[in-house]
């Protein structure tokens, strides 16, 4: 004899869990991480690469740049706001026991740990001083074809000598 879920032999073992559940994973899995990983995308993109040499590639890939406007939400507005929306969520939390609160985090910081997990990777395996290695691992790998590699002394500023390059004209760029 074959018992199914539905069979009616069966006593009822319907439960309110998987409500829980799915609440404990809507508000701890994909919010906070998520947010969190494209936050630091974006800060990494317009703060490290630079805002400058990002409007450049855009412009070279759309034919015009974006306006100063972007660029200031880019840089500014979209990281406080991508950053305040997790602590908003877990103000709306329904009341979980303290274990699956517990259960929750580590489901969230399964996937947050990687991030500087792997910048003190980096960190480590790269030769030079403290501050020549933070400089380089916060460099592009690769660079586009019409991007010059800048010397690291300029780096901390942020920006980019792609403003100077025409549409039409490609620079090989140059080693550090």
């Amino acid at each position: 004899r074959i018992i199914a879920i539905n069979n009616p032999d069966c006593p009822n073992r319907n439960t309110k869990g998987g409500f829980y559940v799915l609440n404990l994973l809507d508000q701890h899995g994909a919010p906070i991480s998520l947010l969190f990983i494209v936050c630091v995308e974006g800060v990494a993109l317009c703060w490290f690469y630079g805002h400058k040499r990002f409007s450049a590639d855009v412009k070279k890939m759309l034919g015009f740049a974006p306006g100063p406007y972007w660029q200031i939400c880019w840089t500014f507005i979209s990281p406080v706001f991508l950053m305040s929306r997790p602590v908003m969520v877990l103000g709306e939390a329904i009341p979980f026991p303290k274990w699956a609160i517990g259960i929750g985090w580590m489901i969230t910081m399964s996937s947050l740990v990687m991030v500087p997990v792997y910048f003190f990777y980096k960190l480590a395996i790269t030769p030079g001083t403290l501050k020549e290695r933070f400089m380089k691992i916060s460099q592009p790998e690769e660079l586009p074809p019409h991007v010059e590699v800048l010397p690291l002394e300029l780096l901390g500023s942020g920006a980019g000598k792609a403003d100077g390059v025409e549409d039409n004209q490609q620079q090989e760029p140059t080693a550090v």
